[in-house]
């Protein structure tokens, strides 16, 4: 867990693997400290989409109560494997990217609260 601030942007690195994860549950005091701060826009980046059947129950919610749409423009996850664009969830842009196997990666283009995003496949 750990943050990044450029320009206008507060990039938010958050360790969502709850199966795999030794040391217990995810550090949502963390998130609710680092995601409060409301003179940024932010980019949250996790592993595993919030939507995802491996987060279910209080881990959904409490996700879902921390990431605001009027603070976050912007989740980036991986996990899937596949590209997928999800914006129906909380109301925030999701990006899945597809994996370098998977021949593809983003260019991530941000303007404000306008997020771009360009699949370059190789």
């Amino acid at each position: 867990n750990y943050t990044l601030t450029i320009g206008d942007y507060k990039f938010i690195f958050f360790d969502d693997i709850i199966q795999e994860n030794r040391s217990g549950s995810p550090k949502y005091h963390w998130l609710k400290i680092e995601s409060s701060e409301t003179a940024y826009n932010q980019i949250f980046i996790a592993h595993i989409p919030v939507w995802s059947e491996m987060i279910n129950g209080i881990d959904q919610i409490v996700l879902s109560n921390l990431l605001k749409p009027d603070r976050v423009v912007l989740c980036l996850y991986g996990h899937n494997h596949c590209y997928v664009e999800e914006n129906d969830y909380n109301c925030l842009r999701s990006i899945v990217t597809d994996d370098i196997k998977g021949g593809e990666y983003l260019i991530v283009s941000l303007i404000g609260k306008e997020v771009i995003i360009e699949r370059v496949k190789f």
